[in-house]
């Protein structure tokens, strides 16, 4: 499954958000399906464990599915 999101540019002021539509800047994840445990890559190394935003909603999502 691939996941593409547009980036905000929200925290940079007011203004800022007309602009982010035109950046065409996107937060991409891709979840593969296979191996055992967790790997997160592509973001620093503290973010890459169990407790990141978007593994956390993955999860939430397959048991909201019964998977």
């Amino acid at each position: 499954m691939r996941i593409l999101s547009p980036a905000t540019s929200a925290n940079l002021g007011p203004g800022f958000d007309c602009f982010g539509v035109a950046w065409q800047c996107y937060n991409e994840m891709e979840w593969l399906p296979g191996g055992e445990g967790l790997r997160i890559e592509g973001c620093p190394l503290p973010y890459c464990g169990p407790d990141n935003l978007a593994y956390a909603a993955y999860r939430a999502v397959l048991q909201a599915a019964g998977l």
